[in-house]
C-alpha cells in the first residue's frame, strides 16, 4: 500500500471514523493504526486503506471530511 492511502487527522477525527467504520464498515478496522497517547489536535495517520477501500468510502462514508481527504488525495 502506498502512502497515498493513509487518511491523516486528529485524536477526535480518528474516534470519530473508528466508531464509524466499527458500525457500517468492520472490515476496513484492519486498516487502522492503534491510537495510542498523542496529543488532542496533533494530525496523525489514522488508516491506511488500499484503493479498493477508498473508492468505497467514496460511495457509502459521510464523514465529509473523510471522503474530502480522499478525493484530494487522488485529485477527484
Amino acid at each position: 500500500m502506498a502512502s497515498i492511502d493513509k487518511i491523516y487527522g486528529n485524536s477526535a477525527q480518528y474516534d470519530e471514523f473508528y466508531q464509524w467504520a466499527a458500525a457500517n464498515r468492520r472490515q476496513i478496522l484492519k486498516y487502522f493504526y492503534p491510537k495510542g497517547n498523542r496529543p488532542a489536535k496533533e494530525q496523525r495517520p489514522i488508516a491506511n486503506l488500499p484503493e479498493g477501500e477508498d473508492n468505497a468510502l467514496l460511495e457509502v462514508c459521510d464523514i465529509g471530511w473523510v471522503t474530502d481527504y480522499i478525493r484530494f488525495q487522488y485529485g477527484k
